[in-house]
């Protein structure tokens, strides 16, 4: 019983701690020209936005101040060829990469 109550705890704090910790989403994906990043529960006021490619070259980047808490940056990318991209952000201890199609109708 005791080990299944621990299990229980460990697997609630997991969940918290997923629930309050730093994410980042970007809507569309497939995207056509242009995106939105939602950047939720941030807790930093400047951010580094790059987009790579799959094989790590540089295409995009942007510095854009945020507000803290969530917040949304907006891409548009209308010259970018139908592929697959990495959006990396990134601001003190804050580094997270999300990947991202661009499809063009």
């Amino acid at each position: 019983m005791k080990t299944t109550l621990f299990a229980l705890a460990l697997i609630l704090s997991a969940a918290v701690r997923a629930q309050i910790s730093p994410s980042f989403q970007v809507i569309p994906n497939p995207a056509h020209s242009r995106a939105v990043i939602e950047l939720n529960q941030i807790d930093i006021e400047k951010v580094d936005v790059a987009i790579f490619t799959v094989l790590g070259t540089p295409v995009n980047g942007i510095y854009q101040q945020i507000q803290r808490g969530d917040s949304k940056i907006n891409l548009y990318f209308p010259d970018l060829p139908e592929g697959i991209y990495l959006i990396r952000i990134r601001s003190g201890e804050f580094d997270r990469t999300q990947r991202m199609k661009v499809q063009r109708q």
